[in-house]
């Protein structure tokens, strides 16, 4: 739902957390174009960007709840998960390369670009809808230079598998072979075979990864082992919940990585972060 009035446009948003799930945000004109919002991207304090980064959202995906808890995230609060975004940029250099492996819109990938010069990111989104606006968002945000989108799905196999569609941001690689029509085939990788295939990270002085692949966490970490055993990942942010609700692999992965020598700390209820130290 658009209505302008004077220089602004009404822009009605869906969550699952509101009273009455309909409600809306006001938004200057010049962010809507062709039926787009183009949302700013908030960066952290003392950091600035030549061209301001946006998220550019098709206006018929702000129904979704998670796309709109996004907007509202990002528009009105301090920025969506502005605590493990900046968590994460305090150990970001020049140089350096972002993996981010479920990337959505690309909200990490260009927040942490638009943030640190000569910064390398690949951003991998295996839904088409989800990765043609973040396509979209990187060239918007003139950041085509930085970061290299991929649309496939990680997990500890090459091949083809089922991704089973949810919300936006629910979007899963299913464990088992299933059909209907909830479901959609999706190419996938083992991240090791990925980094082979693509040359990715080989000139980055160091490799970070963030992982939010809605409980698939550890099967995208077991198709990462070379890379892991190479010692040249420094850290992984990788989120710790499926849902609300904890996610019961966290044990198994904290002591699978404990083996590549990475120590882990819940940074958030939602969120762990592990860095190497041996």
């Amino acid at each position: 739902m658009l209505r302008n009035k004077g220089s602004t446009s009404k822009v009605g948003l869906k969550t699952s957390n509101q009273e009455n799930d309909d409600w809306s945000l006001r938004f200057p004109t010049k962010l809507i174009k062709e039926q787009t919002l183009l949302l700013p991207v908030r960066l952290s304090p003392g950091y600035a960007a030549s061209t301001p980064p946006v998220i550019a959202i098709p206006l018929d995906q702000l129904s979704d709840p998670g796309v709109a808890r996004l907007v509202n995230d990002e528009y009105l609060g301090d920025g969506f998960e502005a605590f493990e975004r900046d968590h994460l940029l305090r150990y970001l250099r020049s140089g350096d390369c972002l993996i981010d492996i479920g990337a959505h819109f690309g909200l990490y990938s260009i927040f942490a670009s638009a943030s640190i010069k000569g910064l390398q990111c690949v951003a991998l989104e295996p839904h088409p809808v989800n990765f043609k606006i973040l396509e979209t968002s990187i060239r918007y945000s003139h950041l085509h230079g930085s970061i290299k989108g991929l649309q496939c799905a990680l997990g500890e196999y090459d091949g083809v598998g089922k991704l089973r569609i949810n919300s936006s941001m629910g979007h899963h690689l299913a464990k088992d072979d299933v059909a209907g029509s909830d479901v959609m085939d999706t190419p996938v990788h083992t991240l090791d075979n990925l980094i082979e295939r693509f040359d990715l990270g080989r000139s980055a002085a160091r490799i970070w990864l963030k992982i939010d692949t809605e409980g698939r966490e550890k099967l995208v970490l077991s198709g990462a082992r070379n890379l892991l055993r190479s010692g040249h990942v420094q850290g992984i942010l990788w989120e710790s919940s499926v849902g609300p609700l904890e996610n019961p692999e966290n044990k198994e992965i904290q002591l699978f990585l404990k083996g590549f020598g990475y120590s882990t700390q819940k940074i958030t209820p939602y969120s762990m972060f592990s860095i190497l130290v041996e």
